[in-house]
């Protein structure tokens, strides 16, 4: 991964703000170089500054989104020229975060790589955008005659991998859904098909779909049916419609729901890594570093399922390990000695110890959370960057679909993809990525 200094971060910040989002790392860098002059960002006030600002946004005919957080950033690059501490908050969003964890769900290389998510070994990694790659796609397979500009395609896209189909034919009209359906297929192939299994998953006896996460937190997600009553006032009667849970015979909410539930279970893995109590993580660490090798062969596989059953959380979080294979440092809350170390598999147990490790070593700072934009003081973003990727590669690596998709299907199915040969290699080119939050 490519990482940088605090000010680099500030600067890109900038160039964020000048709509460059889309370029690669080290070209925003260049282009804030080529437009600002550090000798007049130390020494002119706000009202210069802003000046300066507006001054480039003309001389470059570029759009300044944000002209408050460009000028922000503005002022925390002079309090760092002037070894003043700024208290800056710079933010990275997530490429696409939707169709990055459709993707990553189904260890689809293709969606992984157009989401930014997977990097080189030769570290020439571009700054991808799938909505740009969808948008062409889509016009070359469309033709002239049913060309659309980005922002409709873009449009058609989010609200098409949650399930809607009404948007994209609203937006392109029937004689364009076929042509949209193939370019996606083509630059998400993955999202393509969990889509698809997503809406034929629906459980038309069910008032209610709920699961379980990776983090053992519980989604509940009422099924809303429109009920109509008519209520006489007056001798007049008046029709309502109110929105009551009950049954419906088709809903397409299960494909955006769990993907918002899986978004939700990310940010809390993120924070729970990022800002923790260093004093336990490292007391819990140390406990995993006293289990010797010969501890760690007696004690190779998890407690039996019928033990976890009487360990109240700590059991939980070790049954969902078992299940998923995704590891979870909310298990840290209630662990308290090495016995309850022993408890987890010997592969359990080697996770948790990496991730432990590499918490300790990035130490604990707060992270300010909007959906899927990650905030941090500029010189702890790298660490965000870092368990972000190491967050999807480690979905990548699990069976987490399948687990959630058992719980939803109303025959219980297991779903399409599974752990094989080919996902550690996908899994590692995750963690070379460099824009997953770009």
């Amino acid at each position: 991964m490519q990482v940088f200094s605090g000010i680099d971060y500030i600067k890109l910040d900038l160039a964020d703000h000048f709509g460059l989002d889309k370029a690669n790392f080290d070209k925003r860098l260049i282009w804030v170089e080529s437009f600002f002059d550090e000798k007049e960002i130390k020494t002119k006030n706000t009202k210069q500054l802003l000046s300066i600002l507006r001054d480039v946004q003309e001389q470059t005919e570029l759009e300044l989104e944000n002209e408050p957080k460009a000028l922000g950033a503005l002022l925390a690059w002079q309090d760092y020229l002037n070894g003043r501490p700024s208290g800056y908050i710079c933010n990275k969003d997530a490429s696409a975060s939707g169709l990055q964890l459709m993707s990553a769900l189904m260890k689809c290389p293709v969606g992984l790589n157009n989401t930014g998510l997977l990097g080189s070994t030769d570290g020439t990694n571009e700054r991808k955008d799938i909505y740009t790659l969808t948008y062409n796609e889509y016009n070359r397979i469309a033709g002239k005659a049913h060309v659309k500009t980005r922002k409709e395609v873009k449009q058609c896209m989010m609200t098409w991998a949650y399930g809607s189909k009404a948007t994209p034919t609203k937006i392109l009209g029937e004689a364009g859904l076929e042509h949209f359906y193939h370019a996606c297929k083509l630059t998400a192939t993955g999202a393509f098909h969990f889509r698809n299994l997503l809406l034929h998953c629906w459980n038309s006896e069910a008032t209610a779909h709920t699961w379980i996460n990776a983090d053992g937190y519980v989604s509940h997600v009422p099924v809303m049916v429109e009920n109509h009553y008519t209520l006489s006032v007056a001798g007049v009667d008046v029709p309502f419609v109110l929105k009551q849970q009950g049954k419906s015979d088709f809903g397409i909410s299960n494909a955006g729901n769990l993907i918002h539930g899986t978004d939700a279970m990310v940010l809390r893995e993120l924070v729970r890594r990022c800002n923790h109590k260093p004093a336990r993580i490292a007391y819990i660490a140390h406990l995993l570093q006293q289990v010797s090798d010969g501890m760690d062969e007696a004690h190779k596989e998890a407690v039996c399922a019928s033990e976890r059953l009487k360990m109240g959380n700590l059991g939980t979080m070790i049954q969902l390990f078992e299940q998923t294979g995704f590891c979870s440092v909310r298990i840290c809350e209630f662990i308290t000695s090495i016995t309850d170390v022993l408890q987890l598999s010997s592969k359990h147990r080697a996770k948790l110890k990496q991730i432990l490790f590499s918490m300790v070593q990035h130490g604990s700072f707060e992270v300010c959370t909007i959906h899927d934009s990650f905030g941090c003081t500029p010189n702890k973003m790298n660490y965000v960057r870092y368990w972000y990727k190491e967050i999807i590669a480690d979905i990548v690596e699990s069976d987490l679909l399948n687990f959630m998709y058992k719980q939803i299907h109303p025959k219980h199915q297991p779903a399409v993809t599974q752990v094989n040969p080919f996902t550690k290699g996908i899994a590692d080119l995750v963690r070379l990525s460099d824009y997953g939050l770009a």
